[in-house]
C-alpha cells in the first residue's frame, strides 16, 4: 500500500505545486511582499512531489527487480528433481501484523532414483527459526525462496519433517508469470473509478487474508514457473490447519471446521493442491442442499444485505440451488467434487490475475470463492424474485466466460447492497487481460468442476492442460472466433507446439490460442486413428481423470490405459503432433450428401449418402472432419462445429487422417438426415468448415461404403479445362481506387487484417477488396474479390495461357456473397437484375463485351462458348454497375470442346 501511498501524494503536491505557480504570475499590487512566499510555497509543494515521485519510481525499481531474481531462483531449480508432499498439518499463530507457524510436513521420494537434497518453498521474507526430524537438526541452505534440504532419500523413502518459520510476507514472489507492464498496470484490476491500490495478500491485526499464491507455508513444487508458465508440476495433499487464538475474528478456510476454547480446526476429506486463511470480521449464514453446503461470508458492517435473503422462502432457495447446480452439472458433465462453496467478501484492493493454464484467478480456490467488497452493480429491483429470474442470475454471475458486466456477484452484491445506483457503476471498467482476448470473468466457478487431476509429462510437458481442454470440449470458448484468429494460426504455420512452449518472446494469450488449437487437433487425430467420434475419446480423458482424482498421474499411464481401450498406440502419433512445424493444404472436392430412397423409408428419415475427396498437398499430416450442424457453418478461423442437429440429442463426427502427400476417397451411409459439414481442423484452410452439396432429388442405387487411399493423379485427374482463382499469379486488379483523406482514418480490424470478411458483403467496398466466402472457389483459402459498382473505369483481369486451340465454354464462378443494389440486398430474387460487365478476349485478338445478370445465381454460370487460337487470353470484368451494386469476381475457367463453332 506504501506504493500505492506514495504516487497518490506525488501527484496531489505535483497538482497543487503546479496550480500555485500559476497564482505567482497574476500581480494585481505591485512589490507585493507575498510574492516571495509563493514562489518558495510552490517550489516546496513542487519538491515533495518531485521526492516522493522519485520515491515511488525507486520503489518501482526495487520491486521489479526482486521480482527478477525470484524469477532467476525459480528458473535455477526448475529442472531439479524433488520430493512429493503428501500431507502437510498447519498450526498458524498471529500476533499484530507477524505470523507464527509450526508445520509439520510428510514428503516422499517418487521420482525413482537417489536424491542427495530436495527442494521446499517459502515466501523468502518468512524467517525459519528451525527445521527438523524425528526430533533431529536437519541441515538446510536458504536462496530466496528457495530451502535446499541436504538430506538423503532414496527412492520411494519418506520422512517427516518439523518446520518453525515466522514473519512477514513479501508480495513481489507472486504472479511472476505476469508481465511485469500489467502488475503495474492499476486497470488490470480496476473495477472503480478510483484506485485503490493491488494486495496479493492481507497481514493485519484485524484482517488476514492468504492464498498458495504467497507461500505462506512450504511447498515443493512452487506456483509458477517463469521459464515455462505450462510445465508447473502440481501436488495433491491432505492438509490440516489449526489456527491458535483468533481472537473475536471469523477464521474461514477448507475443510471441516471444528471449533475450540482458543482455536478452530479444519481438516480436508479429500486433497488439494492448497490451502487458504482468511480471517476478520464477518458475519455468516450457511445452507445445505444435496450434502453441498453453501456459506456466505460478509463483513459485519455489510450485513444489511442478508436482508434480501430474509424475503426469500428457504425452501425456495434450496428448490433453485438444487436445480441450478443439477443444470450445470449436466451441462458440464460434471459433478461438483466437493462438500462445501464458500463465497467470502474482501476487500476490493485484493487482486490476482487470469491463468490459462489453471482456467481460473485466484478468487477462486477449491470450495472457496472472494468477492469484491461491495461490489459494483446497478439498482437493486424490489419484488420477488422468480425461479426464473433466480437461475438467470446464477448463470449470468457464477458461470459466464465472458461476461460484459464481468464478476460473479460484482453487480449482485452492488444491486442489494443499497437502494439508489451504486455510484461506481458509472465508472465500470471492463475486466480485460488482454487486447487479444474477450474479458474474462475473474470469479467464474467452472474451473471448480473439472477434473482435479494433474497429467505429468517430461516429454509433452504441455499435456495437463492438453486434457483439461479436451474435457470442456464443444462449449470451450477458446475454440471459438478470437482463439482462432491468424496470430496462433500464423505461428503454427511454421513452427511447433515444442517451439511455441520454449518461445519466451511469444504472447500468452496467443500461447494458450495454439494450446487450444493443439488440444482439439490432438481428440481429432486421436478419433481418427481410433476410428470413433471424439466424444468417446473426450469420454475416456474424463473417466480416467475422475478415477484418478486428486492425485497426479504420468502421461504414459494414461497411454497404456488408452492403448487397451481403443487398441492405438498413442506415442506412434504425439511425436509429430508435438515437434511437427507447418500446417497442412487440405484439398476437399467432391463433397455430395444424397438421399437413399430405396432403403424403403420416407420422409425426413431417410439415410443419407455421403461422399467426399480430400488431398493433403503438404508435407505435414493433417486430419479432416465430418460434422453435424445446425446455423451457418461458415466460419473464417473456427475449427469447430457444435455437433447437433434437427434433433437435440443426436451428435455425429467421423474423422479421418490423413498423411502429407496422400489422399482419401470416402463414401458412407449415415442413417439420420442432418446437414452435415467436412472440417479441415488445424489447416491453412480458409474458412476450415465446407458445406456438402445437397441433392435430395437424386435416388442412390449403390451406396457402398469405403475408404480408398489416392495418389496425386487419381486426385486432380485429367481435364480440359484451364483455371484461374482470384489468387493465382495470372490475375490482375487494375486501376485501383484511390483512398480519400477520410478513409485512412478507418479503423482496421486488428484481428483480421488480412480478409475484409466472412460470408457476407454488407457494404461493398470502394476499391477491390478480398473476400472470403465458404462457398467460393479455391482450394486452400476460398476467396472472391469485390467492390462497389462505378462507372468502369476499374477492373480485375484473369489470363490464361491456351495450349490447343479450338472452342471453349466460359464460366466464372459466383459464390453466395449478398449484393447491394438501389440500397437493398439482394441474394437470390430472379425478378431483380444484377449486372456485371465482362470483356472477353478470342481468337484473333477479337474482344467481346457481355452483360450478365448473376442475380440469384450460385456456383458456375456459363458466359457462352468461343473460338480460341492458342496464345494468351483474358477475361476483364469492370466495375460498371448500378449505384450501391456490389461487383463480385472470384474464378474463371475455359472448358474444351471438341467441335468449333462455325463462322
Amino acid at each position: 500500500m506504501s506504493e500505492y501511498v506514495l504516487q497518490r501524494v506525488c501527484w496531489l503536491f505535483l497538482g497543487l505545486g503546479f496550480i500555485h505557480l500559476t497564482t505567482i504570475f497574476f500581480d494585481r499590487i505591485p512589490n507585493n511582499p507575498k510574492r516571495k512566499r509563493k514562489i518558495l510555497g510552490s517550489i516546496l509543494l513542487l519538491g515533495i512531489g518531485v521526492f516522493t515521485g522519485a520515491a515511488f519510481c525507486l520503489m518501482r525499481c526495487k520491486i521489479s527487480s526482486e521480482r527478477q531474481q525470484f524469477a532467476r531462483v525459480y528458473d535455477k531449480y526448475s529442472r531439479m528433481e524433488n520430493v512429493t508432499m503428501l500431507e502437510q498439518n498447519i498450526q498458524y499463530k498471529q500476533e499484530g501484523t507477524k505470523m507464527d507457524i509450526l508445520t509439520s510436513l510428510f514428503v516422499q521420494n517418487q521420482i525413482g532414483q537417489v536424491l542427495d537434497s530436495f527442494i521446499l518453498y517459502l515466501n523468502p521474507a518468512l524467517e525459519v527459526v528451525s527445521l527438523k526430524s524425528d526430533g533431529r537438526d536437519v541441515a538446510f541452505e536458504r536462496e530466496g525462496q528457495v530451502i535446499r534440504v541436504q538430506k538423503n532419500l532414496a527412492p520411494n523413502d519418506s520422512i517427516g519433517l518439523q518446520l518453525k518459520y515466522g514473519g512477514k510476507i513479501n508480495g513481489n514472489v507472486c504472479y511472476l508469470d505476469v508481465p511485469g507492464k500489467d502488475i503495474e498496470d492499476p486497470g488490470m484490476n480496476g473495477r472503480f473509478p478510483f484506485y485503490f491500490g493491488k494486495n496479493y495478500y492481507f497481514l493485519n491485526a484485524d484482517f488476514t487474508l492468504l492464498i498458495p499464491e504467497v507461500l505462506w507455508y512450504p511447498v515443493a513444487h512452487p506456483p509458477v514457473n517463469p521459464s515455462s508458465p505450462y510445465s508447473v508440476p502440481r501436488d495433491y495433499v491432505r492438509f490440516t490447519l489449526d489456527v491458535i487464538n483468533p481472537g473475536n475474528r471469523t477464521v474461514i478456510s477448507q475443510g471441516e471446521e471444528t471449533r475450540g476454547e482458543d482455536h478452530v480446526l479444519f481438516r480436508n476429506s479429500s486433497k488439494m493442491q492448497g490451502i487458504s486463511l482468511c480471517m476478520g470480521d464477518y458475519k455468516t449464514t450457511s445452507m445445505t442442499v444435496d450434502s453441498v453446503t453453501y456459506t456466505l461470508n460478509l463483513f459485519k458492517k455489510h450485513i444489511s444485505i442478508l436482508d434480501w435473503f430474509s424475503n426469500i422462502d428457504s425452501c425456495f432457495l434450496a428448490s433453485c440451488l438444487r436445480n441450478y447446480m443439477d443444470e450445470k452439472e449436466n451441462e458440464l458433465n460434471r459433478v461438483y467434487p466437493f462438500e462445501r462453496l464458500i463465497l467470502t467478501e474482501v476487500p476490493v484492493s485484493f487482486a490476482s490475475y487470469i491463468r490459462n493454464g489453471n482456467d481460473k484467478t485466484e478468487f477462486v480456490q477449491p470450495e472457496l470463492v472472494f468477492l469484491p467488497e461491495k461490489g459494483v452493480g446497478i439498482r437493486a429491483k424490489k419484488g420477488k424474485l422468480s425461479s426464473r429470474g433466480f437461475t438467470a442470475l446464477l448463470d449470468k454471475y457464477f458461470f459466464d466466460y465472458h461476461s460484459k458486466e464481468l464478476g460473479m456477484f460484482e453487480n449482485v452484491f452492488g444491486s442489494l447492497w443499497k437502494k439508489e445506483v451504486n455510484f461506481a457503476s458509472y465508472f465500470y471498467k471492463e475486466y480485460d487481460y488482454d487486447n487479444y482476448l474477450t474479458p474474462h470473468n475473474p470469479y467464474r466457478l467452472s474451473s471448480l468442476f473439472l477434473p482435479h487431476t494433474f497429467m505429468v509429462s517430461d516429454e509433452y510437458p504441455c499435456m495437463n492442460i492438453i486434457a483439461h481442454l479436451a474435457l470442456r470440449g464443444k462449449g470451450m470458448d477458446e475454440l471459438n472466433d478470437y482463439a482462432y484468429t491468424r496470430d496462433a494460426l500464423n505461428y503454427l504455420s511454421s513452427n511447433s507446439l515444442s517451439d511455441a512452449l520454449s518461445d519466451k518472446g511469444l504472447a500468452a494469450p496467443v500461447l494458450f490460442k495454439i494450446l487450444a488449437l493443439k488440444s482439439r487437433q490432438f481428440i481429432n487425430m486421436a478419433s481418427a486413428v481410433c476410428g470413433v467420434p471424439n466424444d468417446s475419446v473426450i469420454s475416456f480423458v474424463g473417466s480416467y481423470m475422475d478415477k484418478h482424482k486428486f492425485e497426479n498421474c504420468s502421461f504414459s499411464h494414461f497411454c497404456k490405459h488408452f492403448n487397451r481401450r481403443f487398441q492405438v498406440e498413442l506415442a506412434d502419433y504425439l511425436e509429430l503432433w508435438f515437434n511437427q512445424r507447418g500446417l497442412p493444404n487440405l484439398i476437399v472436392r467432391d463433397c455430395f450428401v444424397r438421399l437413399i430412397r430405396s432403403s424403403g423409408e420416407s420422409g425426413s428419415g431417410n439415410p443419407l449418402y455421403v461422399q467426399f475427396k480430400v488431398y493433403n498437398d503438404s508435407d505435414v499430416d493433417g486430419v479432416v472432419s465430418v460434422e453435424a450442424v445446425k446455423g451457418n457453418a461458415a466460419s473464417m478461423f473456427m475449427i469447430f462445429a457444435e455437433a447437433v442437429s434437427n434433433d437435440p440429442n443426436f451428435s455425429f463426427n467421423r474423422h479421418y487422417y490423413v498423411k502429407a502427400g496422400t489422399g482419401l476417397d470416402v463414401a458412407f451411409v449415415l442413417t439420420a438426415s442432418t446437414r452435415l459439414v467436412i472440417n479441415t481442423n488445424l489447416s491453412n484452410n480458409i474458412p476450415v468448415s465446407l458445406s456438402f452439396h445437397e441433392d435430395m432429388n437424386a435416388d442412390v442405387m449403390d451406396y457402398s461404403e469405403y475408404i480408398h487411399t489416392v495418389n496425386r493423379e487419381e486426385f486432380y485427374g485429367s481435364t480440359d479445362e484451364v483455371l484461374v482463382d482470384n489468387r493465382d499469379t495470372s490475375f490482375n486488379m487494375v486501376h485501383p481506387y484511390w483512398p480519400k483523406l477520410k478513409d485512412l482514418f478507418v479503423e482496421n480490424n486488428r484481428n483480421y487484417p488480412k480478409y475484409k470478411s466472412e460470408v457476407m458483403v454488407v457494404q461493398p467496398p470502394k476499391a477491390w477488396e478480398e473476400y472470403i466466402s465458404y462457398d467460393a472457389y479455391g482450394d486452400i483459402v476460398k476467396s472472391a474479390v469485390c467492390c462497389e459498382a462505378g462507372s468502369g473505369g476499374s477492373r480485375i483481369e484473369w489470363y490464361a495461357s491456351i495450349e490447343k486451340e479450338g472452342t471453349y465454354e466460359l464460366f466464372v464462378h459466383i459464390p453466395n456473397i449478398v449484393f447491394i443494389q438501389d440500397g437493398k440486398a439482394s441474394v437470390s430474387d430472379q425478378n431483380r437484375v444484377i449486372e456485371q460487365e465482362y470483356l472477353i478476349s478470342c481468337e484473333n485478338g477479337k474482344e467481346i463485351r457481355l452483360e450478365k445478370n448473376i442475380a440469384g445465381q450460385k456456383g458456375w454460370l456459363s458466359l457462352g462458348k468461343y473460338n480460341y487460337s492458342s496464345g494468351l487470353h483474358h477475361i476483364f470484368l469492370t466495375n460498371k454497375g448500378r449505384s450501391k451494386q456490389s461487383i463480385v469476381g472470384d474464378a474463371v475457367k475455359w472448358v474444351y470442346g471438341e467441335d468449333r463453332i462455325a463462322k
